[in-house]
């Protein structure tokens, strides 16, 4: 699994769809394409909720493919959604980019390379005209903080274990990997 798989993946589903809801991309050891899980319904409005939530869906995606995921281990993680965006100007105030006049559509992508906990962030500018649509880089992959992607490997890894223990290890996961933290 690469971000040119992933975006080719994402660029067809806009096509077909006009939309992209939140997708989860599961890369598998040994496995030739990823799991794909997407949220239709993810309400989620705070860190803590989106933690939990992701969390939640990872402890049922992986008890109900326990066949599936058995000796195999998880090498990375994607999270793929739509989102409203601004190119703001040094010197422009902020506003909100879903009320921003010069709003821009776009794709955000976070990949987390699971065996060095090497998390990635892209973001994509979706230009769309008639029938036809382009996904148009913003900025080349930076390096990120956050506990979204850790909060759902912990999710899996924790699948078989009690939901106190497996709670109290995403509170740690979570804290450690928090966007404002400043150790890695």
């Amino acid at each position: 699994m690469d971000i040119d798989t992933i975006i080719t993946h994402a660029k067809a589903f806009l096509l077909k769809h006009g939309k992209h809801p939140p997708v989860m991309y599961v890369e598998v050891e040994g496995k030739a394409d990823p799991i794909m899980l997407p949220f239709y319904n993810f309400p989620f409005t705070s860190t803590r909720e989106r933690e939990r939530g992701l969390f939640t869906a990872a402890r049922f995606f992986a008890q109900s493919n326990k066949k599936r995921l058995k000796r195999t281990k998880v090498t990375a993680l994607a999270f793929v959604v739509e989102a409203w965006g601004r190119k703001q100007k040094p010197g422009d105030s902020y506003i909100q980019p879903s009320r921003a006049p010069d709003r821009i559509e776009i794709l955000a992508v976070t990949w987390l390379d699971v065996p060095s906990m090497t998390l990635t962030a892209s973001m994509f500018e979706m230009l769309r005209s008639g029938t036809s649509l382009d996904l148009v880089a913003i900025e080349q992959p930076q390096e990120a903080r956050g506990s979204l992607l850790p909060a759902f490997l912990v999710g899996i890894e924790t699948a078989s274990r009690p939901e106190g223990d497996a709670l109290a290890k995403l509170r740690q996961v979570c804290d450690e990997y928090a966007a404002g933290s400043d150790e890695p």
